[in-house]
């Protein structure tokens, strides 16, 4: 099902700020053909940098680029009704994570950021 118009795009083969793709390591998987699944979405803990994004089985590991479209919408979503932890080096700062639906389109990983999914226990 469509959660919603306000969405984030993923690329599965962003590794981060290293550059290495995905070519060069093991090739991100669909696993989830057509369907929507969940995701688990966590900015940088202060606020600049790439957000982590990844499937239950790790089928792909994306790193979102701080610049794409659809972030700000997301911070703001999961800081209302995200999971607020401590950072373990320095308990006066908080990061925050959520569950996200997305779906694959193409090779890339539509992330619908307009609310949360149900929290999940990986």
């Amino acid at each position: 099902f469509n959660t919603g118009t306000v969405t984030t795009t993923a690329d599965p083969k962003a590794m981060g700020s290293s550059g290495i793709a995905c070519d060069k390591m093991q090739k991100p998987k669909n696993v989830h053909g057509n369907a929507e699944f969940i995701v688990k979405l966590q900015p940088p803990v202060q606020g600049c940098g790439p957000w982590m994004c990844y499937d239950k089985q790790r089928s792909f590991t994306a790193q979102i680029p701080p610049e794409t479209a659809g972030l700000p919408a997301a911070r703001r979503l999961l800081e209302k009704d995200g999971i607020r932890l401590p950072f373990p080096m320095n308990p006066s700062l908080y990061g925050f994570k959520g569950y996200c639906y997305a779906a694959f389109e193409g090779s890339r990983v539509r992330v619908f950021v307009d609310k949360l999914a149900p929290q999940q226990q990986w």
